[in-house]
């Protein structure tokens, strides 16, 4: 049955998502804006990447072990404590990703909220080994000290010690496909048209804005469920996309869709294609701010 999401902070988290600690599972403020997003996924069928939701109470544990400015700074001091870190272990073995290549991204309390998105601002490390974890988890804690991001929250008055970090700690997913996709037009906020940007490969040509990406925007509305025959006749050639690829496509519009009409707002999602799989890896209310 789909969830509201206005009721999903009831619920359990459910599979591919494990929290840690299992204490936390149903605190969804513990979980921040990406992981309380991915929660609302899991639960409504959407197909997200398997990982664990550090919860924020690992890293207010972390700071009370250092003053606030050196935690923030360093990414070199013992993160995870044993228990969190045995914990933690379990979690990505039930997941069967424990000796797979991850990514560890930022989840904070301030980020993919209706006001604010704090886009690109946190830290996420890529392609990490089980090794490496404590590394990762402590650039991640650090980044809010990033001087962008300081000067962000400032200017919208929010006070950057009380933003609270969780941590996506998530198979690491070498994309064919990248992508974004918002269910509105985002400069113009015209709610007829939905705008397509992807890129071949992983996602960081796309993110860094090194490589220009294929643009499409399609007239969608009044319409329900896409098709190819819409595809069709908004796109024409979808620039090096197989035929497999663009029924994956199909699929992440109409999802994207149904996010849309669950959360009540439109959305901006981003997306990947891997084979005949199509992932969504994150998805948040589109803002202006």
């Amino acid at each position: 049955m789909i969830q509201k999401f206005n009721s999903v902070t009831s619920k359990t988290i459910n599979y591919p998502l494990v929290v840690v600690p299992r204490s936390d599972e149903q605190i969804y403020t513990s979980h921040g804006g990406k992981g309380k997003m991915l929660g609302f996924l899991s639960q409504n069928g959407f197909n997200i990447v398997r990982g664990v939701i550090l919860s924020d109470t690992v890293h207010k544990e972390f700071l009370d072990c250092l003053p606030l400015k050196e935690a923030q700074r360093t990414s070199t001091h013992k993160i995870l404590t044993s228990c969190i870190r045995k914990e933690l272990i379990t979690g990505l073995n039930s997941l069967g990703i424990k000796n797979r290549r991850l990514i560890v991204r930022s989840s904070a309390s301030v980020e993919d909220g209706t006001a604010h998105s704090f886009a690109g601002m946190f830290k996420s490390i890529s392609n990490v080994g089980i090794d490496k974890l404590d590394l990762a988890v402590g650039r991640v804690y650090s980044s809010i000290s990033n001087p962008i991001l300081v000067r962000y929250a400032k200017f919208n008055r929010i006070d950057i010690n009380r933003i609270k970090m969780a941590v996506l700690i998530q198979e690491f997913i070498q994309t064919e496909v990248f992508g974004v996709l918002f269910t509105s037009d985002p400069v113009f906020r015209d709610q007829s048209k939905i705008i397509i940007e992807y890129n071949l490969g992983d996602p960081e040509a796309l993110v860094s804005g090194s490589k220009t990406p294929t643009t499409i925007s399609i007239n969608i509305r009044p319409h329900i469920d896409f098709n190819l025959k819409m595809l069709d006749a908004s796109l024409g050639n979808l620039h090096g996309l197989n035929e497999s690829q663009i029924q994956s496509l199909m699929t992440i519009v109409n999802q994207s869709l149904k996010a849309e009409s669950l959360l009540g707002v439109p959305v901006d999602i981003e997306w990947g294609i891997v084979g005949k799989k199509d992932y969504i890896f994150q998805i948040r209310p589109i803002t202006t701010r």
